[in-house]
């Protein structure tokens, strides 16, 4: 299909490298709470496909943490599976920060607010504050709200698409990560306008925005479930 070349051709002439990321967390609190997984997967481009290329998958070391029970419910990630895989915060933001240096970045997730907020804050507790005119980011859940009826997470997403036998919301940044690639090209592939959602995050009017988690770099807008219109054009972009 033409469109489908076209936002493809046009994301491979704006981007060095687009990256679906994700990060697994000991709770909601950027402040009180720390990663402690961080995966990036590469997104290879063609006319026509999207795949994923170079995984990165991290696993933190918090020696001064205890997790909670919840979260280790979740997520299957351990106290002691922490200090058997993980490695120190400082080398992962090293690590990051390399993947930030000058390359035009496209970053995409389900829910990025809430994943480009922790991985700010663990750059900042590091010491290190990224050139973010260097990055764009493409939220999918804001997407896929503005498309499909209630329930919007990863999961469904991935149901939605029928992508399950090829990938699952693990609540693992790996796994996620790499549905969130499958997810976005079904995305691509339905409709010719994610690029229209560049910067742009649809917030649940009932529960609204904390300002502390507004990043600068984003455009928050309320977004209800029944938008007879796309929210890129309720706003006006």
């Amino acid at each position: 299909m033409t469109g489908e070349k076209s936002v493809y051709a046009t994301m491979n002439a704006q981007y060095d490298q687009i990256l679906a990321f994700v990060v697994e967390t000991t709770g909601l609190d950027k402040y009180k709470n720390d990663v402690i997984e961080l995966a990036f997967v590469e997104m290879l481009i063609t006319e026509v496909s999207i795949s994923a290329g170079k995984a990165e998958d991290y696993y933190i070391s918090l020696p001064d943490v205890v997790l909670p029970e919840f979260i280790v419910k979740l997520t299957g990630i351990t106290d002691s599976f922490l200090r058997t895989n993980g490695i120190s915060r400082h080398a992962v933001v090293k690590t990051a920060m390399e993947r930030f240096d000058s390359r035009k970045t496209l970053l995409i997730a389900h829910n990025a607010n809430f994943d480009i907020n922790f991985l700010l804050s663990m750059l900042e507790k590091e010491g290190e504050h990224p050139d973010l005119s260097n990055i764009d980011v493409i939220d999918t859940l804001t997407i896929f709200k503005d498309r499909h009826s209630y329930p919007h997470k990863l999961e469904d997403a991935i149901n939605v698409y029928g992508l399950s036998q090829y990938a699952k919301n693990s609540h693992r940044a790996i796994d996620d990560a790499m549905a969130t690639v499958l997810v976005f090209e079904a995305l691509c592939n339905e409709r010719n306008d994610v690029l229209r959602y560049k910067n742009l995050i649809g917030i649940n009017p009932k529960y609204g925005l904390n300002v502390r988690d507004k990043i600068p770099l984003l455009r928050y807008c309320n977004q209800p479930y029944n938008n007879r219109l796309p929210l890129y054009e309720v706003i006006g972009v």
